[in-house]
């Protein structure tokens, strides 16, 4: 894949899936129960959002991987409504970058 300056968030990318396996294993251990950055094609749960950005009910046992051309957006809100879960975000390449946010 040919570099892009290092912005990486580009939309066409943001229906990339988790492997399986590896849900499987924080699956395991977490045991989520809504998948907050999901379609019905990609879904890791049975309750899942495409719109998770517009909403502000506080929410357990999530998962997220959110799509790279909002992945920013997507954290700031992520740590503002979800009591516990987990949120991961694929940096296996430097094309993208993020600014982590840290709920402490």
């Amino acid at each position: 894949m040919k570099a892009n300056n290092g912005s990486g968030n580009n939309p066409d990318r943001d229906e990339w899936q988790t492997p399986k396996e590896l849900f499987g294993l924080l699956d395991k251990q977490y045991n989520f129960k809504f998948d907050c950055c999901a379609n019905s094609n990609n879904k890791k749960t049975d309750m899942y959002c495409n719109d998770f950005l517009k909403g502000n009910t506080t929410l357990y046992g999530v998962w997220m991987n959110p799509p790279f051309s909002k992945a920013k957006d997507m954290f700031e809100h992520y740590f503002k409504v979800v009591a516990y879960g987990v949120a991961i975000y694929r940096c296996d390449n430097f094309e993208t970058r993020v600014e982590l946010f840290m709920k402490v």
